[in-house]
């Protein structure tokens, strides 16, 4: 296991904080697109000159969480113990409950900046995700908690536009709630709805 190293922020990071912390101050309402200043991501990603990294913190980004596991799955083919090892020492990413996350708002421009520029990769690597956490939901035993998995399929798939894309029907949504929750009274009366 890998210990955890108290990080510096990185600077982006210090001057996000800072803009929100006045912001809140101020009770003004500040917008991730007024951060458009962030699609001129290649300064950043000074810190990872590595383009194996790069893929990484690219796939990471289009999540809310990450983990090893989750990020060989989007992109296909297994990750060495170092790389992920650089990936999580970088200064932007943190721990969390379901493994570890990008900044929010570097990560979200680093996702819009993906899908504009490679929109194919962008859906591939989106599509894989939702996959992933279909599978960890479908195949669940009762006895683990799908919290984080079931809000990180929420946060993947979006607004409810994309929702309505994604489940064809009523009843894989349902199939899909029941394998969650795992209560066949619940799906009795959604099937009934």
């Amino acid at each position: 296991m890998h210990p955890q190293v108290k990080k510096e922020p990185h600077p982006i990071e210090s001057c996000i904080t800072s803009l929100n912390r006045i912001a809140e101050e101020k009770r003004l309402v500040i917008a991730i697109d007024t951060y458009e200043e962030l699609n001129e991501l290649d300064w950043w990603l000074r810190e990872v000159p590595d383009e194996s990294l790069q893929a990484l913190v690219e796939a990471a980004s289009l999540v809310r969480s990450f983990d090893q596991e989750l990020l060989e799955w989007m992109l296909g083919f297994a990750i060495e113990s170092s790389l992920f090892r650089k990936l999580i020492d970088l200064s932007f990413i943190r721990p969390s409950q379901g493994g570890y996350y990008i900044h929010a708002l570097l990560g979200k421009a680093l996702s819009r900046e993906i899908r504009s520029r490679t929109p194919k990769r962008y859906s591939r690597l989106w599509q894989r995700s939702i996959a992933y956490y279909h599978r960890e939901i479908v195949n669940n035993s009762s006895e683990l908690d799908l919290t984080e998995t079931i809000a990180s399929l929420m946060y993947g798939l979006g607004d409810s536009i994309l929702l309505s894309t994604f489940f064809e029907e009523a009843q894989l949504c349902a199939e899909l709630l029941r394998h969650a929750i795992g209560r066949s009274a619940f799906y009795g009366n959604f099937r009934g709805a």
